[in-house]
């Protein structure tokens, strides 16, 4: 016998077995005090590269500055709902091109030679980011 909690985890576990990406499951639409925002952060593992990434939050009442993160954003299906700018949308492509290829670096990027495109990869990015994140009103250094 499941209780009604349970029920609704098994329920939301069926759900997501169907390969749905779960932010279908929050409102279809964001709502006016939720934004965009922009956070540098370091990578985990030996070097703690930086990394630009994109976050959702919610604004303070006059909206100027963010009460709460809510979410990193990391794949485009994060994205779902949230109204972006041309601009915002290709810092976005940049921000999770920046991840994919934090992810993907080895830990001895140092001394391995054959990370080194991926590395220099990395620095196109922020060359590719940095004037677009000069625009953007929330940009934290986490």
């Amino acid at each position: 016998m499941f209780s009604a909690s349970e029920h609704a985890a098994q329920a939301l576990t069926n759900f997501l077995s169907l390969g749905i990406p779960p932010s279908v499951l929050y409102k279809t639409e964001a709502d006016k005090s939720t934004v965009v925002g922009y956070a540098v952060v370091y990578s985990s593992g030996k070097y703690h590269l930086p990394v630009l990434l994109p976050f959702t939050g919610k604004t303070t009442k006059d909206g100027t500055a963010i009460k709460s993160f809510t979410d990193f954003i990391r794949t485009d299906k994060d994205i779902i709902g949230l109204k972006c700018s041309e601009e915002q949308r290709l810092l976005n492509e940049a921000c999770i091109e920046m991840y994919k290829t934090i992810q993907a670096l080895p830990s001895t990027i140092l001394s391995n030679p054959d990370a080194l495109p991926e590395f220099v990869a990395l620095f196109y990015l922020w060359q590719k980011a940095y004037p677009l994140i000069m625009k953007e009103q929330f940009v934290y250094c986490l």
